[in-house]
C-alpha cells in the first residue's frame, strides 16, 4: 500500500465515487484502504482535505462518513495537488530554458536547492546543444554575415548600372534608385548589428531611446536705453 502513487489514488477514488450509492458510508479504515495508507497515516493527511463531511453515525467505535462526499473530498485535495505540481514541473522548464525566471520563481517560493538544481539543469542542457551543433560561435556567425552583406552591398551599389547600363534614364531616376538602395544597405547593416550585439535583449537601440531634454533658452533681456536722472 505504501507504493501506491497519487494517480492511481485518483483512478480508483473516481471508480469507487461512480459505485457508491447516496446512502453508502465509509470508516476512516476504509478510506485508508482507498488512499493505499494505514489509518494513523490518512488522518494526518485528512487535514489538508476541503470540506471533510461531518460523521453520519457510529458503528461500535468507528465513525462513519457520507462515502460520496468523503470520496469528492479526496478527489478534490489529489486534483488540487496535481494543479500544483503541473505548475512547479512548468516553472522548472521555464527555468531551464531561460535564466530571466530565476528571480521571478525564486519570488514564488522555490528553495535555493531546487533553484540550484534547475541551474544545473539548465546548463547541462546546454551543453548538449553545444555538444549536438546547434550552437555556432559568434565569430562564425559575424564572418559568415559579414560575407553576405558584402555581396549584397556590391549588388545593390551597382544596381542603377545593372537597370540602366547605357544611361538612358533620367539622372533623377538613377539617383532615386541610388538612393533607395543605400537606404536599404544602411536599414540592414543596422539589423544586423543589433542582432550581433552582445547587449540584445536588454534595451532598445540607442537610436530609439529617449533623447535627453535640452533646457529651455533663455530670453535675452532688451537692452533699455540710459535712465533719466530724477
Amino acid at each position: 500500500m505504501a507504493g501506491k502513487t497519487d494517480q492511481r489514488r485518483l483512478t480508483d477514488l473516481k471508480v469507487a465515487l461512480k459505485a457508491a450509492k447516496p446512502k453508502d458510508a465509509l470508516t476512516l479504515e476504509d478510506c485508508a484502504a482507498l488512499w493505499g495508507v494505514t489509518k494513523a497515516r490518512f488522518v494526518t493527511v485528512a487535514k489538508n482535505f476541503p470540506k471533510w463531511p461531518d460523521k453520519v453515525g457510529q458503528e461500535g467505535n468507528k465513525h462513519l462518513f457520507p462515502a460520496k462526499k468523503a470520496i469528492q473530498s479526496m478527489i478534490a485535495y489529489l486534483e488540487r495537488h496535481q494543479k500544483n505540481e503541473q505548475k512547479r514541473t512548468s516553472e522548472l522548464q521555464e527555468m531551464i530554458g531561460g535564466a530571466d525566471q530565476m528571480a521571478e520563481t525564486f519570488a514564488g517560493g522555490w528553495s535555493i536547492a531546487e533553484l540550484a538544481k534547475a541551474n544545473q539543469l539548465a546548463a547541462e542542457l546546454e551543453q548538449r546543444q553545444r555538444d549536438q551543433g546547434l550552437y555556432v560561435p559568434i565569430a562564425e556567425v559575424q564572418q559568415v554575415i559579414g560575407s553576405v552583406f558584402s555581396e549584397l552591398s556590391e549588388a545593390l551599389s551597382d544596381l542603377a548600372n545593372v537597370v540602366d547600363p547605357h544611361g538612358r534614364l533620367p539622372a533623377e531616376t538613377r539617383a532615386l534608385v541610388n538612393s533607395h538602395s543605400h537606404e536599404h544597405l544602411l536599414s540592414i547593416h543596422g539589423k544586423l548589428k543589433g542582432m550581433l550585439s552582445p547587449d540584445v535583449g536588454r534595451t532598445r537601440d540607442k537610436a530609439t531611446a529617449k533623447k535627453p531634454r535640452k533646457p529651455p533658452a533663455r530670453r535675452k533681456r532688451k537692452a533699455s536705453g540710459p535712465r533719466k536722472a530724477r
